[in-house]
């Protein structure tokens, strides 16, 4: 079972929203996931990208990333 990724405040606000969390493409339509072990507890409430807490944004990944933990890059 997988997870959504979530974003802070300052990697997932205004356009930043819509890139991907891992290579930055424009536009990611994709939700992020994170995998059993980068997601348990309260990890899943942290920035997938700097790890600050709380994060309240989705983050969102290309088609290149899908299906794929943002954190640790296992296949979900």
């Amino acid at each position: 079972m997988s997870v959504r990724a979530l974003t802070c405040d300052d990697h997932g606000f205004g356009s930043k929203q819509q890139e991907c969390v891992i290579c930055g493409r424009w536009p990611a339509k994709s939700p992020a996931l994170l995998c059993n072990d980068c997601g348990f507890g309260s990890k899943r409430e942290e920035c997938c990208i700097c790890e600050k807490w709380p994060a309240r944004n989705l983050a969102l990944v290309c088609d290149e990333h899908k299906g794929r933990c943002v954190k640790c890059g296992r296949d979900i």
